[in-house]
């Protein structure tokens, strides 16, 4: 078998662009965020996600959210998720938190109450140069979205490490490649910098191949097996959630059948070290 990078595998199916973003970024950008996440202390991480999709979240992001807080409570990190209060209990046994309305106070009260060692969002709509949220097809979602990005901003102001995974370009994180974004992709790309990202052609592969990184650097077994990570989608799809390409409640996301993710998970575990 021919070994490959992470990002070679979770780059893998590209349609949106995404593969054509990869050099743009430092060299094996998943190992780095790994590594550089390993030399903070433990403390609290607070991950974003949630994105809309015509009255429902995606099932994009809060699949890659669950798991990666899993892989975090495992290496003695305390994940808290934070989401729009459209988004269901689709966190059951990691801590949640569902925000109306991220306002700077709310902001800072949060930042305040749980010092995170850093934050984290996967697919999760972030700002663009118009001060709007648009999705995909460049529609407005603005008054959907909790704006939960201000957590991202207020972290960089403040010194505390971010982290972004995007897969489309109006992500928050996504604002590291503004301009090449805007260069090569019909969308109006997100403002929202990090210290560290990550693309993939579907968000939640990326954060298996952050947790693959994250297993290989500490040697401890993190990922998820196949069959947990289907039973997830089954949990999603009952509680409502719908492909953000087809928007259909159904086992898919964004327009590949789950099936897929067997055959990322078992190449990401193959990868090259």
């Amino acid at each position: 078998m021919i070994k490959v990078d992470t990002e070679e595998v979770v780059l893998r199916y590209g349609n949106r662009g995404m593969d054509l973003l990869m050099h743009a970024l430092p060299g094996h950008f998943y190992r780095r965020s790994a590594e550089k996440i390993m030399e903070l202390p433990k403390g609290n991480v607070l991950i974003l996600t949630g994105f809309y999709v015509a009255g429902h979240p995606e099932t994009d992001g809060p699949t890659g959210a669950y798991f990666l807080a899993k892989a975090f409570e495992a290496l003695g990190f305390t994940p808290v998720i934070l989401t729009d209060g459209y988004v269901g209990d689709l966190f059951r046994d990691v801590e949640t938190i569902h925000i109306e309305s991220c306002t700077e106070s709310v902001c800072y009260k949060l930042m305040g109450q749980y010092v995170p060692v850093f934050c984290l969002s996967i697919e999760y709509c972030g700002r663009n140069s118009q001060d709007d949220y648009t999705n995909m097809r460049g529609v407005s979602i603005k008054e959907h979205v909790a704006g939960l990005d201000s957590i991202i901003l207020t972290a960089n102001d403040m010194g505390i490490p971010t982290f972004g995974i995007g897969d489309g370009g109006n992500e928050a994180g996504m604002g590291n490649l503004h301009d090449k974004i805007s260069g090569i992709l019909p969308i109006e790309p997100s403002v929202v910098p990090v210290d560290h990202l990550m693309i993939a052609t579907v968000s939640n592969w990326a954060a298996y191949g952050l947790i693959c990184e994250l297993q290989k650097v500490t040697g401890i077994r993190l990922m998820p097996a196949y069959e947990d990570v289907e039973q997830y989608y089954r949990l999603l799809v009952s509680e409502g959630c719908v492909d953000g390409i087809s928007r259909e409640c159904k086992m898919s996301v964004d327009g590949f059948p789950v099936e897929v993710e067997r055959g990322i998970l078992s190449d990401l575990a193959n990868a090259r070290t």
